[in-house]
């Protein structure tokens, strides 16, 4: 049963990024609601996307999804080139970035981001921009070292559930 419970401990430790991840992607129900987007606000968001330097971001991006796919499943090295151009057909930046505009726009006002278009053109912009993906993977795996800094108390708790005597009170 402990072996159970230690391996059962252990995906939820490495399973923490994605969690996190997914709970970052759940959309506030009043953020769903249709917002009509006009003209200026549109292009102002297209300027704002453009003004944020983050296409070489998307190409890296892609470089890094497409190795590190590969590096998991070495089978794959002989296909990469196609993995990579299946990344850019999708979600490189010339394919999505009407629809970042189009997120943008949904979301700020004309005067909010031409804000932000100010802020991304200014030195500590770029240089956020630049940062935000290694700051992101850090805050990931802090998120897993701590939970598995603490994964023999997880293991407690989920014994509680998954013994034969709490088993018998349900």
């Amino acid at each position: 049963m402990l072996k159970i419970v230690s391996k059962i401990a252990l995906v939820v430790a490495l399973a923490m990024p994605a969690v996190v991840n997914a709970e970052a992607a759940k959309v506030d129900t009043n953020a769903t609601k249709e917002v009509k987007v006009d003209s200026a606000r549109l292009e102002a968001a297209k300027e704002l996307v453009a003004s944020m330097g983050i296409k070489n971001s998307y190409a890296k991006m892609i470089d890094q999804a497409t190795k590190s796919l590969v590096l998991r499943q070495p089978k794959l090295k002989s296909v990469e080139g196609e993995i990579k151009a299946f990344y850019t057909k999708y979600i490189g930046w010339d394919t999505i970035k009407d629809k970042m505009a189009a997120i943008y726009a949904k979301h700020y006002t004309v005067k909010e981001l031409g804000e932000l278009k100010k802020f991304y053109e200014s030195e500590v912009g770029q240089k956020s921009i630049k940062l935000m993906p290694q700051i992101m993977q850090e805050g990931k795996k802090l998120g897993s070292s701590s939970v598995m800094a603490h994964i023999d108390e997880l293991k407690k708790i989920m014994m509680k559930a998954l013994t034969p005597k709490a088993q018998a009170k349900k």
